[in-house]
């Protein structure tokens, strides 16, 4: 049996610039940035829903530009399932998504990457799926559709929970939702559950991070930042459904 490999914080560089990959010094605790191998979208990729799995690294869908940025470049929309299975090896092409589709959702769990949401540049949609790596192989497993389609929403895994806000409705919508929803994937049938949002106002193109429990059995909380908003960040976090506001000093 091989040996987990040391993903850690390896996403938003690949993903965004695909040169270089970061694992973490068990030693030391501190990150170590060495290149990867890149995407074979040689103009780039921006929205695809990443995760990991297992050994495995996955990237699927997302959009790019016909050719770089100008005059005649158009938005092109893709289905295309990567996996990088090593960090010394090269990706693979390893499937297809339903359609194409980006800017959604995406979580890593110990059963698989849960994918949520998404745009096709003509409209948003609330399909929900879970990506697995299984014998050099991608298993696409059906979920329950989001409450209602939304695309650009942030999301995290709190013990056995979901919890997925805001986003946007449709290509284009002016204004943010302030949305709140939550899955229980410890419990069948899956069914999502609609909670109280966050306090404050909608907040457009959100971040949001975990922070880990002690026993590394779930995350504790999740902060959710402002994405466009100017002046003092307040992000909020979410901690056993119960919302709080937190100020950067």
């Amino acid at each position: 049996m091989r040996t987990p490999l040391p993903w850690t914080g390896i996403l938003a560089t690949v993903l965004l610039f695909p040169i270089s990959g970061v694992a973490a010094d068990p030693a030391t605790n501190v990150f170590r940035w060495r290149p990867l191998s890149p995407l074979p979208q040689s103009i780039g990729l921006a929205g695809p829903f990443a995760g990991v799995n297992g050994d495995a690294l996955i990237v699927a869908g997302g959009a790019s530009f016909s050719q770089p940025p100008g005059p005649g470049s158009t938005t092109q929309w893709h289905d295309t399932i990567y996996v990088l299975d090593d960090p010394d090896g090269e990706w693979q092409f390893a499937g297809q998504l339903p359609h194409p589709l980006g800017y959604g959702l995406s979580v890593s769990t110990r059963e698989g990457v849960i994918c949520a949401g998404g745009s096709d540049g003509g409209r948003h949609h609330s399909s929900v799926f879970l990506l697995r790596w299984i014998d050099d192989g991608i298993e696409i497993t059906p979920f329950p559709d989001l409450p209602r389609p939304c695309a650009f929403l942030c999301g995290a895994v709190l013990g056995h929970t979901l919890y997925v806000a805001g986003g946007s409705a449709t290509p284009n919508a002016t204004a943010a939702l302030k949305t709140f929803w939550a899955l229980d994937l410890s419990t069948e049938p899956l069914r999502w559950q609609e909670l109280e949002p966050w306090p404050g106002p909608d907040r457009p193109t959100r971040l949001r991070t975990e922070s880990p429990s002690r026993n590394d059995s779930a995350s504790v909380n999740a902060p959710i930042f402002d994405g466009r908003r100017t002046g003092i960040c307040r992000p909020s976090v979410i901690s056993s459904r119960l919302w709080s506001n937190r100020s950067t000093p």
